[in-house]
């Protein structure tokens, strides 16, 4: 059963993330977007959430974008059966600016 959901983020940065430290290891992309605090526990505004997207060379499609950005995303909810967590899994930019490098 698939947990994925479509969401709209607004996502301010990105940076690869590879290590290893004993048994655990991580080759991902941190992706950090906009999202709503919990209004009924008293929070306003927003805070940046990191979501887990591919794998360390996947940084590469942020390569020369303007942040923040909008975009259209896939969101899965998936557990250890401890604890759960959101994992991006796709990203398509609905207004995407690059700030190239100039010749």
């Amino acid at each position: 059963m698939n947990m994925i959901t479509p969401m709209q983020l607004t996502i301010v940065g990105a940076k690869p993330s590879k290590f290893e430290i004993d048994d655990y290891k991580e080759d991902t992309t941190k992706v950090y977007a906009l999202v709503p605090l919990d209004e009924t526990s008293g929070g306003l505004g927003q805070a940046v959430q990191d979501f887990n997207y591919l794998d360390s060379n996947a940084i590469s499609i942020f390569a020369g974008q303007e942040f923040p950005v909008n975009a259209d995303c896939k969101v899965e909810l998936i557990t250890s059966g401890k604890k759960s967590r959101l994992v991006l899994r796709s990203i398509e930019f609905k207004d995407a600016k690059l700030n190239l490098p100039k010749a």
